[in-house]
């Protein structure tokens, strides 16, 4: 996952840096068609994909970080857990 969204930003940054230039998307002197186009573009995938996460919401796992947090007890937040994680040895063995 984490190489996926590495990869992903990577690909970002550089066409940004590519077409970062081309295209002035800011400027209020000239709305050409691509200035048009490219916005349209950005709204409309911006709408895809909050309908894609919409329609997906009634079979969307939360995540485990999270799952743990909203099963957890009063006092389980207050247990440290590098203390009782079995990893960690309290004998002192040198």
């Amino acid at each position: 996952m984490a190489v996926a969204t590495a990869a992903g930003v990577a690909v970002m940054m550089g066409l940004a840096a590519l077409l970062g230039s081309a295209v002035d998307l800011d400027s209020t002197k000239d709305n050409g068609s691509s200035v048009k186009i490219i916005k349209c573009v950005l709204v409309g995938l911006l709408a895809a994909a909050a309908v894609k996460n919409w329609v997906g919401r009634e079979t969307a796992e939360p995540p485990a970080w999270l799952r743990t947090l909203m099963t957890g007890s009063a006092t389980e937040s207050t247990r440290p857990r590098c203390a009782t994680s079995p990893e960690v040895s309290t004998s002192t063995t040198a």
